[in-house]
C-alpha cells in the first residue's frame, strides 16, 4: 500500500485530483465552528479508520460515502459520530443538486407535470426565498439515506432534490399560487410538526400526482375478480396500498346455488346472485395465489417500494382454515402465499361462541350471500336461520378455529383481526351501507361498493415537537397544526390524480381523511410519563380528543370552501352524533365545548371521517421519532430499511444518562448485551428505567388500554400491534378478548414475538475499536407496511 502522501482522490467530474490528506479537512468541517478537543479526537479516529479502507485512486463521491458509513455505526458510542456521518451525507447530496428550488425543479422537469412547472417558473423568486437550508441539519444519517433511496426525485442515477426541496415541492403541489398556504405548509413540514403519508412525497407535482395512500376495493365475487386484479395494478403503480374483501368468493368444490328460502335476509344492497349449478369451484386459494403473483409482477414496475395488498375474509367462510394457514408452515407450498397480507373480519357472534365454547358453522358464500352485508343483530338472526336451514358446509368447535387463528398469529404475525360489528356500529358512514373490510394497515375502515373504491388521505402529527421546554404539552399548538392539516388534506383530495373513476368518485363523495400521530413514546419520555402509567393513559385520551376536536371543527369551517361532503345527509354526524357517543367510559379533558361543536357539526362537515392512527414506519425514518403510538423497539438496535442497515440509539436516554454522568462505553456495551434494554441495569435509577421500557417490557394489556382510551376520538381505527416475548395461545387470546370487550375496532395489526425476531448485530469495525458489541433486537421495516406511513 503506498504512503498517504502518494494517495489521490479523483474528483467527481474526473478533471482533477487532490492529495488524500485533504480528507482530514473534509471531516473536520462537519463540526460547527472551531472543533473542540473531543471533536478533534473523534475526527482523527474517523480519518484513521477511513484511511485503512482506502485503495488509490478513489472517486470523491465514494470518499463521502466511505466516511459517512465508517462514522455512523459509532453513534452507539457517541452521537457526535452520527453528526459527522449526517453532515458528510448532506454535503454529498448538496454537491449533486442545484442550489435553488426552482433550478432543481427545472433539472427534474421531465418527471414533473406542466402545471407544476408553470407554478414554479411563475413564482421562482418567492419559492427560492422560502427555503431554509439550515433545517437540513435536522436529519440523521439514516434519514438522509432513506430520503436519497426512496423519497427524493431522481433520474439517471442522480438525485435532483435536497430534503428542503422535497417539502416545498409537496406544498406547491397542494396549494399552487396560494403562497401563504405554501409557506405555512412547507414551514410545518420542514420543522417536523407533521408529516404527510409517503405516497404524497413520492408523487406530489409529478406527472402521476397520485397523492392518496389507502384504497379499499369492494368485496368481489368470483366472476369479476379479474376486474379487481386490474384495479390493484393501477393503484399499486401509484404507490397506494390496497385492502380487498374476498368473502363472496365461493368455497372450493361447492356449486353456486341459493335456495329461495335463504334469500329472505338479503338486503337491497346485497350482491346479485349467480345461479350456475353444476360448476366445480376452485375456491379462494387459486385466487389468492394469483394476487400473490401479481404483487411480484407489479413490483417490477415500482421504484419506490414493493406493492402491497391485504385480503380480508370472515370466519364463517367454508375455507377459513385454508385462509388462516396460507402463511403458515403447515401444508404444501402450493397452498401457501408469501407476499399478501391477511385480515379477518370478525363478528361478535363468533367471539361469543368462542367464549362460550360452542359450535361454529361454516358456509359457502354462494348459499348465504347476505352475510357479507349484515352485522350485529341482523347478522346473528340470518346466521342462525341459515344454520337451522342446514345450509352449512361444516360444523367446527369455535375454539378450534380460534386456536388455529391465534397459533398463526404467534407463528407468522398475522392475520390481522378487525371487529366487524364495532366498526359498523361506530362508523359515520353507517348510513351508506356495510363496511366489509379494512385497508392494508388496519386503521382505515370505510364503505366501498361495486361503484366506489374507498380512498383515504393521511397525515401524522410529530408529537415530540409539541413538548415545551418545561416538559408540558402544547395542546393549543397541536390544535392549530391539526387545522392546517385538515386544510391541506382537503386541497390534496382536490389536487390528486386517481387511478380510475371509482376511486375519484368515492374520494369526492366522502372526502375521508385520516390524521394520526408519531413519536408517542418520545413525547411521554420528554414529559416524564412512563408509557404504562395512569398519567400516560389519560394523556392518550386527551391527545386523541384534541386532534378529533380540532379536525371536526376545521372540517366544519371547510364547508365554506367545498360545501358539506355529498354523503353527509343521513349520516350520524348530521344528527349530531359524534364518535365518543358510541363508547363507554370516555376520558374527557374538559378543555373543549363539545355541545357547541355538535350544533356546528349538524350544519355540515367537509369530511366524513377525520382521524385514523396509522403506522409510521416510513416517515419516522425521516423525523427520527418512535413509530406511531408504539413503545420503543429497543434502546440500541439495528434498523433494517430499504436504504440498508443502520444502528439506532435512543438519544433521549443518552442525554439523561449524560446528565447523571452515567454514559460511557461500558454502559453502552452493557445495554447492548442486555438486548437493548436497561431494565436489569441497577446503576441506572429506577425512575429512568421505568421511563424507557421497550415493546417487550410493556404489558400488551397496557397497549390495549391505551388504544381504548384513544378510541372514542378515532372515527376510523388504529394500527395496534401487540408484542409478546414468548406467547402462549391463552395469553394472546386473553389480550384479544380484552380488546374486543373494550370496543376496539382493530384487535391486532401485527403480533410480534421476540423468539421470531431475527436480531441484527451491532458491531464496531475491526481496527477502529477493539471490542465488538453484543446483540440487539432489530426492526425490519422492509417486511412492514409503509404505504400508510404518515
Amino acid at each position: 500500500m503506498p504512503p498517504w502522501s502518494q494517495w489521490i482522490v479523483v474528483k467527481r467530474d474526473g478533471s482533477a485530483r487532490f492529495p488524500i490528506w485533504t480528507l482530514q479537512k473534509r471531516i473536520m468541517t462537519t463540526f460547527d465552528g472551531t472543533p473542540t478537543e473531543k471533536e478533534t479526537s473523534i475526527g482523527q479516529r474517523v480519518l484513521e479508520a477511513v484511511v485503512n479502507k482506502i485503495d488509490s485512486p478513489i472517486e470523491s463521491r465514494s470518499i463521502d460515502s466511505l466516511i459517512a458509513e465508517t462514522a455512523n455505526p459509532q453513534m452507539v458510542s457517541d452521537p457526535i459520530y452520527g453528526v459527522v456521518a449526517a453532515r458528510i451525507e448532506l454535503s454529498s447530496i448538496y454537491k449533486e443538486t442545484e442550489s435553488t428550488f426552482s433550478a432543481a425543479m427545472g433539472r427534474a422537469s421531465s418527471l414533473l407535470s406542466g402545471d407544476f412547472m408553470d407554478l414554479v417558473n411563475r413564482h421562482a423568486c418567492e419559492l427560492d426565498d422560502m427555503i431554509q437550508d439550515h433545517r437540513d441539519t435536522f436529519f440523521s444519517f439514516l434519514a438522509l439515506r432513506s430520503l436519497r433511496r426512496t423519497y427524493l426525485l431522481k433520474g439517471g442515477g442522480r438525485i435532483f432534490e435536497r430534503p428542503q426541496f422535497l417539502f416545498l415541492r409537496v406544498a406547491v403541489a397542494l396549494h399552487g399560487s396560494d403562497l401563504d398556504a405554501v409557506y405555512d405548509t412547507y414551514s410545518l413540514l420542514s420543522q417536523f410538526r407533521f408529516m404527510f403519508a409517503s405516497p404524497t412525497y413520492f408523487n406530489a407535482g409529478t406527472k402521476s400526482n397520485q397523492l392518496s395512500s389507502c384504497f379499499l376495493l369492494p368485496a368481489r365475487r368470483e366472476d369479476d375478480i379479474f376486474q379487481t386484479l386490474s384495479a390493484t395494478a393501477d393503484i399499486s403503480r401509484g404507490g397506494g396500498g390496497i385492502g380487498m374483501g374476498i368473502q363472496s368468493i365461493p368455497a372450493k368444490g361447492f356449486e353456486t346455488c341459493v335456495s329461495p328460502e335463504s334469500t329472505r335476509f338479503l338486503t337491497s344492497t346485497s350482491f346479485d346472485r349467480s345461479v350456475t349449478k353444476g360448476i366445480e369451484r376452485r375456491g379462494i386459494v387459486p385466487v389468492l395465489k394469483m394476487f400473490d403473483s401479481a404483487v411480484d409482477v407489479i413490483d417490477q414496475g415500482m421504484n419506490k417500494r414493493p406493492s402491497a395488498i391485504a385480503a380480508y375474509i370472515e370466519p364463517w367462510h367454508a375455507e377459513i382454515f385454508s385462509f388462516v394457514r396460507m402463511r403458515r408452515n403447515k401444508g404444501t407450498d402450493s397452498d401457501r402465499t408469501n407476499r399478501l397480507f391477511y385480515g379477518l373480519w370478525v363478528n361478535d357472534l363468533f367471539m361469543q361462541r368462542v367464549e362460550a365454547d360452542q359450535e361454529w358453522t361454516l358456509f359457502c358464500p354462494s348459499d348465504v350471500p347476505s352475510l357479507v352485508e349484515l352485522f350485529e343483530e341482523d347478522f346473528n338472526l340470518a346466521y342462525e336461520r341459515y344454520e337451522a336451514e342446514n345450509l352449512g358446509k361444516a360444523t367446527v368447535r369455535a375454539r378450534d378455529l380460534w386456536s388455529e387463528i391465534v397459533e398463526s398469529l404467534i407463528e407468522t404475525g398475522g392475520p390481522y383481526i378487525l371487529f366487524k360489528d364495532s366498526i359498523n356500529t361506530k362508523s359515520n358512514q353507517s348510513h351508506n351501507g356495510t363496511i366489509t373490510h379494512g385497508n392494508l394497515c388496519t386503521e382505515i375502515v370505510q364503505y366501498s361498493n361495486r361503484l366506489e373504491t374507498a380512498v383515504c388521505t393521511l397525515a401524522s402529527v410529530v408529537l415530540p415537537t409539541y413538548v415545551r421546554a418545561d416538559n408540558s404539552f402544547d395542546y393549543a399548538a397541536l390544535e392549530d397544526v391539526v387545522r392546517q392539516i385538515v386544510f391541506s388534506l382537503n386541497r390534496l383530495i382536490q389536487k390528486s390524480s386517481y387511478p380510475d373513476g371509482s376511486t375519484e368518485y368515492s374520494a369526492k363523495q366522502h372526502r375521508a381523511i385520516g390524521i394520526g400521530v408519531q413519536g408517542l413514546a418520545d413525547a411521554l419520555v420528554m414529559m416524564g410519563l412512563p408509557f404504562d402509567s395512569d398519567e400516560a393513559l389519560e394523556f392518550n385520551a386527551h391527545l386523541a380528543e384534541c386532534i378529533y376536536f380540532a379536525a371536526l371543527d376545521e372540517s366544519c369551517n371547510m364547508t365554506r370552501v367545498y360545501g358539506a361532503y355529498p354523503q353527509f345527509p343521513g349520516s350520524p354526524t348530521a344528527d349530531g352524533i359524534l364518535q365518543f357517543d358510541f363508547w363507554d367510559g370516555v376520558m374527557f379533558s374538559g378543555r373543549y365545548d363539545w355541545s357547541k361543536l355538535r350544533e356546528k357539526v349538524v350544519k355540515g362537515l367537509c369530511n366524513s371521517l377525520v382521524t385514523a392512527f396509522m403506522p409510521t414506519a416510513g416517515t419516522t425514518t425521516i423525523t427520527g421519532c418512535s413509530e406511531s403510538t408504539e413503545p420503543f423497539p429497543g434502546l440500541i438496535y439495528t434498523r433494517r430499511v430499504l436504504a440498508g442497515q443502520f444502528p439506532v440509539i435512543n438519544r433521549l436516554l443518552v442525554r439523561k444518562l449524560q446528565k447523571l454522568d452515567l454514559w460511557s462505553d461500558a454502559m453502552r456495551d452493557t445495554i447492548i448485551s442486555n438486548d437493548g434494554s436497561i431494565q436489569d441495569i441497577e446503576a441506572i435509577p429506577f425512575e429512568i428505567r421505568r421511563l424507557f421500557k421497550t415493546v417487550w417490557e410493556v404489558d400488551p394489556v397496557d397497549l390495549v388500554r391505551a388504544a381504548a382510551a384513544r378510541g372514542p376520538f378515532v372515527c376510523q381505527s388504529q394500527s395496534m400491534s401487540l408484542y409478546f416475548a414468548a406467547p402462549t395461545v391463552s395469553q394472546v387470546s386473553s389480550v384479544l378478548f380484552q380488546g374486543w370487550k373494550a370496543g376496539l375496532k382493530t384487535g391486532v395489526y401485527y403480533l410480534r414475538t421476540k423468539a421470531a425476531t431475527k436480531p441484527l448485530p451491532i458491531t464496531l469495525p475491526v481496527g477502529m475499536w477493539n471490542r465488538p458489541a453484543g446483540i440487539a433486537d432489530g426492526r425490519d421495516d422492509i417486511a412492514t407496511c409503509t404505504v400508510c406511513s404518515a
